[in-house]
């Protein structure tokens, strides 16, 4: 997007360099860092990332949630504080005169929220994240539920102010927009949906339905995705396994699950291989993708790349939201696991109608999710 934005425009990034997000693809955190600035220098004028979070990804979520407790803000804004990032900001907010300054997310409301700026404000909104800590809140048992539904209600405050300040509130889908008016009674909400690279995420070779290869994948690191490869391994996988004993399935991406592990290790059948270097062929060796997601908003970036390979996809109605697909045909909707265990096997014995969601999937993507239909749309709001 990055790369889009850049044509005919002078970019100044300034970002922070998450330490377990680095080191999830690099080795070596510094040289990642290089790598990384290196790449964005590509597309932008003036590139400033700042370290970022160096304790043990567990110890931190702990240390940061009694913090928030403390401090009386929001886990988000106590995660992402950063002296050094501040000062940054302020560098560079003295040295240009900026026509737009977009914010990427409400955690990063707070570098910016006390200035007076003259520069024309977007505020990102991946997902309205008091609205699904809400949601997941409702879904968790107490003390934890308390916990969450204060994070909410912080957060609210927060977004409430900051979507009012903003010029332009920007979300992935007509259904956050609702929420976000609703929540906060606010008009200046515009959709510009999550994007794929078409050009990256096209298969080596046609679609053959010749297996029967489930695949999920996602960070182990967001709760959502826990909750689902959860899901998938505790209560779907029993089923399937005893509809369809040849049946396989791959859990893909970094992070583990004590559920994962152990069910890998006792079933040579089920693969929990962790980070995938290149996950378009992780996506070629799949029959369905299953994603019962059941929480977070905006559009899932793992269902829009599924599609554009052609994968065809068993869901839970929350992770297509935003997704303008049709039960039946670009897509199957379960929610309970027998559902999904139905869905399944009912498409793995129609090897016909797997082809045809494939290439119905590829070309919804095509007409609605490309980067360059995207990047023009952003551009006309900056303007």
């Amino acid at each position: 997007m990055l790369a889009e934005l850049g044509r005919g425009t002078d970019l100044t990034f300034v970002g922070l360099a998450h330490s377990s997000r680095v080191k999830a693809y690099y080795t070596d955190f510094d040289t990642g860092v290089v790598a990384i600035e290196a790449a964005f220098r590509e597309f932008c004028t003036d590139v400033r990332l700042v370290k970022h979070g160096h304790l043990n990804r567990k110890m931190n979520r702990i240390f940061t949630a009694f913090k928030s407790l403390l401090l009386f803000r929001p886990y988000d804004y106590v995660y992402l504080q950063s002296a050094l990032f501040q000062k940054q900001i302020d560098t560079v907010l003295a040295e240009n005169q900026f026509d737009v300054i977009h914010v990427d997310s409400i955690g990063l409301w707070q570098f910016l929220n006390s200035k007076d700026l003259s520069a024309k404000l977007i505020l990102n909104h991946h997902n309205i994240e008091s609205a699904m800590l809400a949601r997941r809140a409702e879904n968790a048992d107490a003390p934890l539920s308390f916990y969450l539904k204060w994070q909410a209600h912080q957060l609210a405050s927060i977004e409430r102010e900051a979507c009012k300040r903003a010029a332009l509130n920007i979300v992935c889908s007509e259904l956050d927009a609702s929420r976000l008016r609703e929540l906060h009674s606010v008009d200046n909400v515009e959709v510009v949906p999550n994007g794929v690279d078409l050009a990256y995420f096209t298969r080596s070779q046609p679609y053959a339905p010749l297996s029967k290869h489930l695949l999920f994948v996602g960070g182990l690191d967001w709760y959502p995705n826990r909750d689902a490869a959860t899901f998938i391994a505790t209560k779907l996988w029993p089923l399937l396994k005893k509809a369809m004993p040849d049946i396989t399935c791959s859990i893909v991406g970094r992070g583990t699950i004590t559920a994962l592990d152990e069910l890998a290790a006792s079933d040579p059948n089920f693969k929990a291989p962790g980070f995938a270097d290149d996950i378009r062929p992780v996506f070629e060796s799949a029959t369905i993708f299953v994603c019962p997601i059941r929480d977070g908003g905006g559009t899932k970036l793992k269902v829009l790349d599924a599609m554009a390979m052609g994968v065809p996809l068993v869901a839970h109605p929350v992770a297509c939201e935003g997704i303008n697909v049709e039960d039946g045909q670009t897509v199957r909707f379960a929610e309970s696991a027998e559902d999904f265990c139905s869905a399944i096997v009912q498409l793995l014995e129609q090897p016909e109608v797997l082809s045809r969601m494939s290439s119905d999937e590829r070309e919804l993507i095509e007409k609605n999710f490309s980067y360059e239909s995207i990047g023009a749309e952003i551009r006309r709001m900056y303007q």
